[in-house]
């Protein structure tokens, strides 16, 4: 397992924001997060759980508490048709193409999101009216005591944005039930969704992904694109003039920042359109 001492979280991180950290912790099998995990238990040693870093807004400030981050996570992609089950560190994209390969279909949709697979099961992430929670079958999670479970999809109780998933377990596999289909179909279908976010995401800029859940059946990008936000800028960071649900660092923004755009948002859509906006994005705030 690779431990890398005294980092900064803005390297691990999307949008490049986040302070010093003790140390991060890259276990690359499940057996070496089991051994960590029981290691941490009876220290009772407090940790955080990263992924691929796509939707977390950390504090500059740094944390206490060491990283476990589970993106270097041994790649497993084994295929039972129509089961898939892979690592939680595996790249969505990647995921979405490697099932057309096979010949199965239910992930299209994911081609546009950034994350790994652990970290969309976890907030039940989706695009395109769809979500990750259609595709589940279950997941592997190892506890805080290191004892390893596999729950399935309907003990997951995944709603808008969320799951049942307790905050310090660790995904190390997950299990999909995907649709035999023509490659070439899918193969189109993610053409088509990744062509419509190549032009509708800030894909060259850093960012954490949509900052706000969609309220109801509205868009939350078209609230504050509506409300005259798309451009504004505080700080480093600025709403993308592409997606207005997006807010993108071009320079060195700061987490204080981040927070002060996020209110300002908030407050000009209430008062222009009535509608309480509600962050999706994941905030870490330190205790320090």
């Amino acid at each position: 397992m690779k431990i890398k001492e005294k980092q900064k979280l803005s390297d691990y991180t999307t949008i490049g924001i986040g302070g010093p950290v003790p140390a991060v912790y890259l276990p690359q099998t499940e057996m070496e997060l089991i051994d960590l995990l029981k290691q941490f238990h009876q220290e009772k040693r407090p940790y955080r759980i990263l992924g691929n870093g796509s939707n977390i807004l950390a504090d500059d400030r740094g944390f206490h508490e060491v990283v476990v981050c589970t993106k270097q996570l041994e790649r497993r992609f084994e295929t039972d048709p129509p089961f898939v089950t892979v690592d939680a560190g595996y790249p969505m994209a990647q995921l979405a193409y490697q099932t057309a390969a096979k010949s199965l279909a239910g992930l299209e949709f994911a081609v546009g999101i950034p994350g790994s697979i652990g970290g969309v099961v976890r907030m039940n992430a989706g695009a395109h009216q769809r979500t990750i929670s259609e595709v589940v079958d279950s997941v592997r999670l190892v506890q805080p005591n290191g004892h390893a479970i596999t729950v399935h999809a309907e003990e997951l109780k995944f709603t808008y944005r969320s799951s049942a998933i307790p905050k310090d377990a660790i995904i190390t596999t997950v299990r999909l039930k995907l649709i035999p289909a023509k490659s070439k179909d899918i193969h189109d279908r993610i053409r088509a969704y990744n062509d419509q976010r190549t032009s509708s995401q800030p894909l060259r800029e850093k960012s954490a992904g949509c900052i706000f859940r969609n309220p109801g059946a509205g868009s939350a990008g078209k609230l504050i694109e509506d409300s005259g936000l798309k451009g504004y800028r505080n700080g480093g960071l600025a709403v993308s003039e592409i997606h207005a649900n997006f807010i993108v660092n071009r320079g060195h923004g700061s987490f204080e920042d981040a927070l002060k755009l996020i209110e300002h948002i908030k407050r000009v859509v209430k008062e222009a359109k009535g509608v309480a906006l509600q962050e999706e994005v994941v905030i870490w705030r330190s205790e320090s």
